[in-house]
């Protein structure tokens, strides 16, 4: 019974639309690159991890990527555990959204993964089209909807809304007790390993035809 309650909460949250807009009543995130009044954290080098509730039902996070390409960012909490027992798949996976404003965001995925038997909530915004050469452009926002992750310069926001304390499902079921703390992350693409293999290749034919040269004998 346990399997098949673990199997439904995964299918239902990940069935959440990936562009869903969250509401003020669902404790959820939005990452876009709208300009609205907002809490500046800088550099996300050294701001990322200040996106935290307030206990206000929306707040809203100002960040710039003054690293690479930013390719996925997780969002990872603790909740009440047990509450694929107390609620319905439905009512479960509209609990906990995520999205990505009104277009196709940043990334080609968010999604929401509940494991029932701890309690751990990861919001997960990843997976990013090949670059299309244009990642430095001007104005600072213009790789949104590209789905090519968020590029260095670039102005993004992290919207928190309904974050209030003692959140709670059909009244009174708590998703969980006081303001959870959210443990942040994110990824930048790894140099290709095809590409130095490539160049390996390369610098190894220029020293092989040089060492040639020099054991031609002269006639």
């Amino acid at each position: 019974m346990l399997r098949k309650c673990l199997f439904l909460v995964a299918v239902c949250l990940l069935a959440v639309p990936a562009i869903a807009p969250a509401t003020p009543l669902d404790p959820g995130i939005i990452i876009d690159s709208t300009d609205p009044p907002a809490i500046n954290l800088f550099g996300v080098t050294n701001g990322i991890g200040g996106v935290q509730p307030t206990g206000d039902a929306a707040v809203v996070y100002q960040l710039e990527d003054n690293t690479g390409v930013i390719n996925s960012i997780t969002f990872d909490l603790q909740v009440n555990p047990g509450l694929a027992e107390l609620l319905t798949p439905a009512e479960l996976a509209a609990a906990f959204t995520c999205g990505q404003g009104s277009g196709k965001g940043y990334f080609l995925h968010c999604q929401v993964v509940y494991t029932d038997a701890t309690g751990d909530l990861k919001y997960e915004f990843y997976g990013v089209k090949p670059p299309d050469g244009d990642e430095y452009c001007t104005p600072q926002h213009c790789e949104v909807n590209e789905q090519e992750g968020i590029p260095p310069g670039a102005t993004f926001f992290v919207h928190l809304n309904g974050w209030v304390e003692d959140a709670s499902v059909n009244d009174p079921v708590p998703l969980y007790n006081g303001l959870p703390g959210f443990t942040d992350s994110f990824t930048t693409p790894e140099p290709s390993t095809l590409g130095a293999a490539g160049i390996g290749l390369v610098l190894a034919a220029l020293v092989e035809a040089r060492r040639r040269k020099k054991t031609k004998p002269t006639r």
